[in-house]
């Protein structure tokens, strides 16, 4: 059961809204008592709304000055309440194109990071949401995707052991499910999954195998793809045509490539039984491939993993 925000909490996400707007902007005072009549609240239910906002370094309280919001180079912007407010706001001051790119930088770091550090619990979690993302697709249930994706992306930033990756990636979670929502109404009402959903779960797949098979490049550039796929076109103002112009080139994002590790332990590499098990919709019906027990789908999902070497030198060059 969902908990009602407080009336602290509500204020607090109005001013947020506002600030956001630029409504409210660096220096401009906060009248405690003219807020609290605003909005029919106590003084006390003000005072927690703006310690809220304090915490996230939107307003400042000083002696014989009183309540002010605070020079923008002191906001917390990874605060995910404060992200999610921001990129919902339309117009130039949204920072939804700025999260964007943010994703494009931070996600494939993280699967390349996750790539390394993996242990057998962590990649049979993203491999668990691998399977729930290929069943949601089959049976276009969009609730179950939108879940299944947030826990592949959960799983991962788990899997990570850099603890500033995780940090920011949290920051992106507001960011991710607004893409998300935005992919879904892309999706028929009816009929099968259309090619955006079969498109993600395909690279969706292909980033969580790369991970597993402890694969940086590939994990890194499989993330990359899902973040430019989500990322929404910019609005510029056209410009003026100028003829024999040479275009302009392809705008590159830098993937952070951490120094290589050791090769894992020979108990971390983990071994096909204890990957795909029987019984479950995409059971092993052939060395690979994973296809549907039954013949209601035409959803084909490749194989989730081939038998590990044992050398240790042969294991570090598997793609």
């Amino acid at each position: 059961m969902a908990k009602t925000p407080s009336r602290s909490a509500l204020l607090a996400r109005e001013l947020l809204g506002r600030i956001a707007r630029r409504e409210l902007r660096p220096g401009d005072p906060i009248d405690l008592p003219a807020l609290g009549r605003r909005h029919g609240v106590s003084r006390t239910v003000v005072r927690e709304a703006l310690a809220d906002l304090g915490g996230k370094g939107l307003v400042v309280a000083r002696p014989k000055v009183g309540t002010t919001i605070a020079p923008e180079s002191q906001w917390n912007l990874l605060d995910p309440v404060l992200v999610g407010v921001a990129i919902a706001e339309s117009g130039p001051d949204s920072m939804l194109h700025e999260a964007s790119e943010l994703r494009r930088v931070i996600e494939p770091a993280l699967a390349a990071d996750a790539a390394r550090d993996a242990g057998r619990a962590a990649q049979a979690a993203i491999l668990d949401a691998v399977r729930a993302l290929a069943g949601a697709v089959g049976t276009l249930d969009r609730d179950a995707w939108a879940q299944a994706d947030a826990a592949l992306h959960a799983a991962i930033a788990q899997a990570c052991g850099n603890r500033l990756l995780r940090s920011i990636d949290h920051a992106l979670v507001p960011v991710r499910t607004l893409h998300r929502q935005r992919l879904l109404a892309a999706q028929p009402a009816e009929g099968p999954a259309g090619p955006p959903l079969l498109g993600a779960l395909a690279t969706q797949t292909a980033l969580g195998l790369a991970i597993v098979r402890r694969d940086p490049e590939r994990a890194a550039a499989h993330a990359l793809a899902l973040a430019t796929a989500a990322r929404p076109a910019p609005v510029e103002p056209a410009a003026p045509v100028r003829p024999n112009a040479p275009a302009a080139p392809p705008r590159s994002v830098p993937v952070f490539s951490p120094p290589g590790r050791p090769d894992p332990a020979a108990d971390d590499w983990p071994e096909t039984e204890t990957l795909v098990r029987p019984g479950e919709p995409f059971a092993p019906l052939r060395r690979g491939r994973l296809e549907p027990e039954t013949t209601s789908s035409a959803l084909v999902v490749p194989a989730l993993l081939g038998d590990a070497p044992r050398d240790p030198s042969m294991r570090a060059g598997l793609h």
